[in-house]
């Protein structure tokens, strides 16, 4: 059997790729199961998946609680593991992938997969962290029979930042992307908005949060003379008040639209005229690959690592 490992499923990346991964294992028809670490649920997980919680959390809010559970659900991972003769445990995200070492260090016998996401780098933090940190990582990532990134300048940073070019079976695999699905779902017509064939439209979709920076985005469409260009923007996030402040102060509220988290979000990507990302940092954005494929050209910032 395969467990694939994650935080939660709250609405990110990572949990995409998850549900696209449990999927296409399930086509194969391989033996299949997902362990979760906490029960918030942003994405619908299909009835038949076989889900393990390692805690009653809706969600660890607080920082520091999240330390010690990492040690609690260690022995919990380990335990499932033995008892449904689990060979490989898939991780993705930090918290999982270090639950998925320490399981590994009590004895487990499977063979653990890293899955990073984003991009591992600490040099705006203060020295000693910076020392310690890194110094976690490396030994917990060590741990793994096999570490994925899925970029390669993700890899070629982690090779030299982490050491990780000693590492036995550091290795690059792109997520997948189910390319027929898209593009059937991009012919779906949205009913609650409608695009005018007199005007162009920029969109973001994702997360709502600073690191995003959705802000420069409004500035920049404020600045733009032609009055037929609008923005969209799908996702939720705790920065949507800041945003809707940005646009009533920057005169352009009634040209930018926050539609919220959408099932579909590439029935409005196909309709759009580009796809803007304007993040400080990403790991591989599925949304660039999505926006392309359902033929909606892309203006990203010139970020570290997957644009």
């Amino acid at each position: 059997m395969i467990s694939i490992f994650i935080n939660s499923f709250t609405s990110g990346g990572a949990e995409k790729v998850v549900l696209t991964l449990r999927e296409k294992f399930q086509q194969k028809q391989l033996d299949l199961d997902v362990v979760i670490i906490e029960k918030e649920q942003f994405y619908e997980l299909p009835k038949q998946v076989e889900s393990t919680y390692l805690t009653q959390f809706e969600t660890l809010e607080k920082g520091l609680l999240k330390i010690p559970y990492l040690f609690i659900c260690a022995p919990k991972l380990k335990n499932h593991v033995e008892k449904n003769n689990i060979k490989i445990v898939q991780s993705h995200l930090p918290r999982a992938i270090f639950i998925n070492a320490f399981a590994k260090m009590l004895g487990s016998k499977h063979h653990a997969q890293a899955i990073i996401h984003a991009r591992i780098n600490f040099e705006d933090k203060p020295w000693i962290y910076r020392k310690i940190i890194k110094w976690v990582y490396r030994k917990v990532l060590f741990k793994m029979d096999t570490v994925i990134s899925i970029c390669d300048v993700m890899k070629n940073e982690q090779d030299e930042y982490l050491l990780l070019k000693n590492h036995p079976n550091h290795v690059r695999i792109y997520n997948p992307h189910d390319l027929e699905k898209i593009r059937k779902m991009a012919k779906e017509t949205p009913t609650d908005f409608v695009f005018s064939p007199e005007k162009k439209y920029m969109i973001c979709v994702g997360r709502w949060v600073g690191l995003k920076r959705f802000g420069d985005v409004i500035q920049a469409l404020s600045q733009l003379e032609n009055e037929k260009v609008e923005l969209i923007f799908i996702g939720n996030g705790e920065e949507e008040m800041s945003l809707k402040k940005i646009a009533k102060e920057r005169n352009v509220e009634s040209i930018v639209h926050f539609l919220g988290y959408k099932d579909n979000p590439y029935q409005y990507l196909s309709r759009a005229d580009i796809y803007v990302s304007s993040s400080e940092t990403e790991g591989l954005p599925n949304i660039l690959i999505e926006s392309m494929i359902c033929g909606t050209p892309v203006i990203s910032s010139d970020c570290i690592s997957g644009p």
